[in-house]
């Protein structure tokens, strides 16, 4: 959507093999793998400090049909703060899983990790790693949200440290309100309202660094 509400745009690419959404800034960039392998991500998602800086935050997912709501909410008009992403303190985490706590989902803290668990049984959770979000060398994710069948895992989102609070919530939410188990499915094609600007419902602002 362009101008005044900036949105996420399709460029081709010189590769069959890939489809990039980059933000009208820039800076929020999406590319998706049309032929990933099933345990590889099929997206990966990265936000930098300018066109040509450096890269703030990253995230990836395995085939899962709430990208549509990542997708949207990386689409906020607020291309700078998306970027820019947040900085890990209680009052982050907390706005970032309000809509977990708001649904009544459990939570555990076992060492470096905190889980959160869907209530009734669902197969689905999101994990925040504490060690890795004040690790500045750690290749791994500080936050994955996850969902599955009886036994195994069918799909999980994965976000880097400083991944922006704001989006981290939208995720929650949608996930909070409908886990995501049987849902997932393998997107080949992007189409224009994959990709462009969706609306998302926010429990609260969560903004900020």
């Amino acid at each position: 959507m362009r101008g005044q509400h900036a949105g996420l745009d399709r460029e081709q690419t010189w590769s069959d093999e890939t489809t990039h959404a980059v933000h009208e800034s820039l800076v929020p960039r999406v590319e998706f793998v049309h032929e990933a392998d099933p345990d590889d991500p099929q997206w990966k998602i990265a936000a930098y400090e300018s066109p040509v800086g450096e890269r703030l935050w990253h995230a990836t997912a395995v085939p899962v049909e709430i990208m549509r709501v990542l997708l949207g909410s990386l689409a906020s008009t607020d291309s700078a703060g998306i970027a820019a992403g947040s900085m890990v303190s209680e009052e982050t985490i907390a706005e970032a899983t309000r809509p977990l706590a708001d649904a009544r989902w459990g939570h555990t803290v076992d060492g470096r990790w905190i889980h959160w668990q869907a209530v009734e049984d669902h197969p689905a959770g999101v994990q925040f790693d504490a060690f890795t979000a004040h690790s500045h060398h750690s290749a791994l994710p500080a936050w994955t949200f996850w969902g599955g069948g009886a036994c195994t895992l069918r799909w999980a989102l994965h976000f880097s440290t400083y991944a922006p609070a704001s989006v981290l919530q939208d995720v929650a939410l949608e996930v909070a309100q409908e886990p995501v188990t049987a849902r997932t499915r393998r997107m080949n094609t992007l189409s224009r309202t994959d990709i462009r600007a969706q609306p998302t419902r926010r429990a609260s602002p969560a903004r900020g660094r």
